[in-house]
C-alpha cells in the first residue's frame, strides 16, 4: 500500500509541479521511506518524522520564493524554529501527524499481533507430548488395527478423555486467547473506520500539496514574519542577479499553486535557458512590486508545457519604494488558490474516500478492506479454540457418538460401549482422568 501510495505520489506531484519536484524528490522520497521503516520496524516516531519534513520543506520553498537573497545555515534554523508561530502550511501539519501516527500505530500493531500469535501456534505445534499421552493415543488409534479392526472407531466418550488428558495444558491457554482476540476485534473495528490507514495514506498527496498552497498564498506574509523573527537578509551578488534578468525562463512554478521568482519580467522575451537549481539567484532589487496577471497563452515554444490556468505574478518595477524593506515573490492568491485546491483534490494518487474505492471491486481500498474483514473472520473463528481442541479432534472421523443403535465403538480394549466417565474441562479436572 506505502508502495502505490509513494507511485502515485510521485505521478501527481510531477505533473503537478514539475522540474521543482523532480529537483527536490528525494524530500518526499525520505518521507516514504520513513514511514515504510516505521511500518517494518517500529524503531521511527512518526511525528517525528512529520515534523523534519514539513521543516525541510518550509526551508525549501522559502528559499525559492525569496531567491533573491542569500540565506547561511544559522537563518535557515531561524527559518525551522519560526514554524510553529508562522504556520505557513496551514493546519495541514496537525491534521496529517495525528491521523497518520494514529493509523500507523494501528496497522502496525495488528499485523505485529497477527504474526506473533502465529509465532505462538508455530511453537506450541513443536512441544512433544508426554508419554503418558503417546501412549493413550496410540492405544485408541493403533491397538484396533492390531487386532484386525481396521475399520473401527473410537468411542467419543473415550476419545475426549485421551485427548482433554493430551491437551490439559493447551487448554489453559483459552482465557488468555480469547482476550487476545477481544482486543484484536476491537482494533480490527478502528481499522475500519476512524484509524483507516487507506484513507490516510492514499490521498497523502493532495494533504501535503494543499499544504504548500497554503504556503505559497501567504508567502508574502509568512517572508515578512521570518524577516521580522530572523532579520533582514542578505541580497545575493550584482553578477548573479544580472544573469538571472537575461534569462526567460528564468522562474520556478508549480503548475498548479505556482511559486514564480522575480525575474521573469513582463516584457522579457528572451531565449536564454537558466538552471533551475539557481534557486537563490534572482531579482536585482528588493523594492519591487507584485501584481496580479490574468492567465495568458505562453508565447515561448520552450513553455509550452507549462499551464496557463491559475493566477500569475510577474514583476512591475518601481523607484519609488526604496524603504519599503524585503519584498518576497507570492503565489496566486484570490479565488484561484480555492481553484486550485478544488482541482488538486481531483489528480492522481487515489485521493478518494473508501466509498469511490469499492465502486471499483479492483480498487485498493476495496482490497484492503475485503482483505482485513476477511482476516477478522477467521480470526474470530477460534475464540474458545483452545478449549473446543480435543472435540474438534473427537469429531473429525476419529471417534465415533454413541447412541442406542450404534455401540460398536473402540472404547480401548474391544468394541463395545464406553462406560467411563468423561471428564470435564480443565486441567485440574484431569487428575482423575482414566487414560492419561
Amino acid at each position: 500500500m506505502l508502495k502505490k501510495a509513494r507511485l502515485g505520489f510521485h505521478d501527481m506531484f510531477k505533473k503537478t509541479y514539475g522540474m521543482m519536484y523532480e529537483q527536490n524528490s528525494y524530500l518526499f522520497e525520505n518521507l516514504f521511506r520513513d514511514l515504510e521503516k516505521y511500518y517494518d520496524t517500529g524503531n521511527t516516531n512518526i511525528i517525528e518524522v512529520l515534523e523534519n519534513f514539513f521543516s525541510v520543506l518550509c526551508q525549501k520553498m522559502f528559499t525559492v520564493m525569496n531567491s533573491q537573497f542569500t540565506f547561511d545555515t544559522k537563518y535557515m534554523v531561524c527559518v525551522s524554529e519560526s514554524m510553529s508561530e508562522v504556520a505557513p502550511f496551514g493546519d495541514v501539519p496537525v491534521k496529517l501527524s495525528s491521523p497518520l501516527k494514529r493509523s500507523f500505530v494501528a496497522s502496525r500493531t495488528y499485523v505485529q499481533a497477527l504474526k506473533i500469535a502465529g509465532d505462538i501456534l508455530a511453537n506450541i505445534n513443536k512441544m512433544m507430548p508426554t508419554q503418558e499421552c503417546l501412549v493413550g493415543f496410540t492405544r485408541m488409534t493403533q491397538c484396533p488395527v492390531c487386532k484386525g479392526l481396521q475399520d473401527s472407531k473410537a468411542c467419543n466418550g473415550y476419545c475426549l478423555n485421551v485427548m482433554k488428558g493430551c491437551l490439559a495444558y493447551h487448554s489453559q491457554l483459552d482465557q488468555d486467547w480469547n482476550a487476545f482476540l477481544d482486543i484484536m476485534e476491537k482494533v480490527k473495528k478502528r481499522l475500519l473506520g476512524p484509524f483507516n490507514i487507506e484513507l490516510v495514506v492514499i490521498p497523502i498527496n493532495v494533504k501535503i500539496s494543499e499544504g504548500i498552497m497554503n504556503f505559497q498564498e501567504n508567502a508574502q506574509r509568512v517572508s515578512q514574519k521570518v524577516f521580522s523573527n530572523c532579520g533582514k537578509p542578505t541580497l545575493g551578488s550584482t553578477r548573479r542577479r544580472r544573469r538571472r534578468r537575461n534569462a526567460d525562463d528564468d522562474y520556478y512554478e508549480f503548475q498548479q499553486g505556482r511559486v514564480m521568482s522575480d525575474g521573469m519580467n513582463k516584457d522579457a522575451e528572451n531565449d536564454g535557458d537558466e538552471n533551475l537549481d539557481d534557486d537563490d539567484d534572482d531579482d536585482d532589487d528588493d523594492d519591487d512590486e507584485y501584481v496580479e496577471m490574468k492567465p495568458t497563452a505562453v508565447k515561448n515554444e520552450k513553455k509550452d508545457n507549462v499551464p496557463d490556468e491559475g493566477g500569475r505574478k510577474q514583476r512591475k518595477n518601481k523607484n519609488n519604494n526604496n524603504n519599503n524593506g524585503p519584498k518576497s515573490g507570492r503565489a496566486g492568491g484570490g479565488n484561484n488558490g480555492k481553484n486550485r485546491k478544488k482541482n488538486n483534490k481531483n489528480r492522481g494518487g487515489g485521493g478518494g474516500g473508501l466509498e469511490d474505492e469499492e465502486e471499483d471491486q479492483g480498487g485498493p481500498a476495496y482490497a484492503f478492506h475485503r482483505l482485513l474483514k476477511d482476516i477478522g473472520t477467521h480470526v474470530a473463528s477460534t475464540k474458545n479454540f483452545w478449549k473446543r481442541l480435543p472435540y474438534e479432534v473427537c469429531n473429525n472421523d476419529v471417534a465415533v457418538i454413541e447412541t442406542g443403535q450404534n455401540t460398536t465403538c473402540w472404547n480401548g480394549s474391544a468394541l463395545a460401549s464406553y462406560t467411563k466417565e468423561v471428564m470435564r474441562d480443565g486441567i485440574k479436572n484431569q487428575k482423575r482422568n482414566p487414560e492419561v
